[in-house]
């Protein structure tokens, strides 16, 4: 059995919990939409979600697993069994993407096949999901951040080679019997993959005219008409699909994806989960504006200062959830890149997960270990870029 899977199946309670939280986050945006004085808000915000981050997120992600379904595995074994390439090789794996690559080198370490050296170089490269949503809206200043990072994982990774051993703080008892297991398949999935494959070039189009600040009502009204009210139920069917999913965010399939079929799932998965949050952050701030009075702009310019520390303690919170709603939240131009770079330094993504599970002093120490190069680094472009 292949033990480079490294999140236990879930429970079926837990995916029942899991369905009914969801749910709630489906319903309350319903409820948002179907009433009057918010109804215009929602309808904007999902519009902007669909078409600003959802399409090109998945064109992103289609992209990578294509790409990623030709890189042999041989290749990572042998950097990360070689002492000096492990640390540059772990800050690739971590840089990519998504979080297979972290947990691959997670997994290597709870094995006593990876260094701590070379754990914490990856917690501090990965940027998770949220990578994604950067590529796909802000592809120079991804590849700045993800630059920043990899840089700042090496130099980190080597430092913390010269005063801890490789195998510092990995349990004498691991359990390292997991289940791969793709994500689950369903008829709901199969039809969610049938949409994306129809919706996303003609979706990926209307996305661009809009980033090209094109306006299509000036040239159809009922064009423009018919393509919001498709992003309207599009997100419908994303929330949908999302709250009924079998997938949770700690399963994460690292199993090699070999053909066109086991791409589109996790392409779906992947996608419903970062849209979710970036509706509900696109939503949480409308909403925060338009009836709280809560210039968020306008606080953190005040408060600027404590943007990299705050965004460094966001990144310390498991999961990619937190870490797409501060990307959102730069995106939208309410928060610096200082702090965009500090959270992306900061957070571990869905690998903490696994490190939580199997080594979890591993995990606290390495936590730690790579907040402080991220405000170091988050500061410095704040003083300085």
């Amino acid at each position: 059995m292949d033990s480079s899977v490294s999140y236990p199946i879930l429970t079926n309670q837990l995916y029942q919990k899991a369905r009914i939280k969801r749910s709630i986050v489906v319903i309350a945006v319903l409820i948002l939409f179907a009433h009057p004085a918010t109804h215009l808000l929602i309808k904007q915000a999902l519009v902007d979600a669909f078409y600003q981050v959802a399409v090109f997120v998945a064109g992103t992600l289609f992209l990578f697993h294509q790409f990623s379904r030709y890189i042999p595995q041989k290749i990572k074994q042998s950097y990360c069994d070689h002492p000096y390439l492990s640390i540059p090789f772990a800050a690739f794996m971590g840089a990519l993407p998504g979080c297979g690559g972290a947990i691959v080198i997670v997994t290597q370490y709870t094995q006593q096949k990876a260094s701590f050296a070379a754990l914490v170089t990856v917690l501090i490269a990965t940027m998770g999901d949220a990578a994604f949503l950067l590529l796909a809206t802000e592809p120079k200043t991804a590849l700045l951040v993800l630059s920043v990072s990899i840089c700042t994982a090496i130099a980190t990774g080597f430092f913390i080679r010269l005063f801890h051993e490789d195998n510092f703080l990995i349990p004498k008892q691991t359990n390292t019997s997991f289940i791969v297991k793709s994500p689950p398949s369903s008829v709901k999935q199969h039809y969610a993959a049938i949409f994306w494959q129809f919706v996303l070039i003609p979706s990926l189009l209307i996305g661009l005219l809009s980033a090209l600040q094109i306006d299509i009502a000036a040239y159809s009204e009922t064009i423009s008409f018919i393509t919001q009210w498709f992003a309207v139920f599009a997100c419908g069917f994303i929330l949908i699909n999302w709250s009924f999913s079998n997938n949770n965010e700690p399963l994460i399939n690292t199993s090699p994806l070999n053909a066109p079929k086991q791409v589109w799932p996790k392409v779906v998965a992947d996608t419903h989960f970062v849209t979710t949050w970036v509706i509900v952050a696109f939503i949480s701030y409308e909403l925060m504006v338009n009836f709280l009075g809560l210039d968020l702009a306008n606080w953190l310019q005040h408060g600027v200062l404590f943007v990299p520390l705050i965004c460094a303690i966001i990144g310390l919170l498991p999961g990619c959830g937190p870490q797409i709603l501060v990307t959102s939240l730069y995106l939208q131009g309410i928060i610096p890149i200082s702090g965009l770079i500090s959270n992306a330094i900061s957070n571990d993504g869905d690998a903490l997960f696994p490190a939580i599970a199997l080594a979890p002093k591993a995990a606290l120490v390495a936590s730690i270990y790579s907040t402080v190069p991220a405000l170091f680094i988050g500061y410095g472009f704040y003083f300085f870029y």
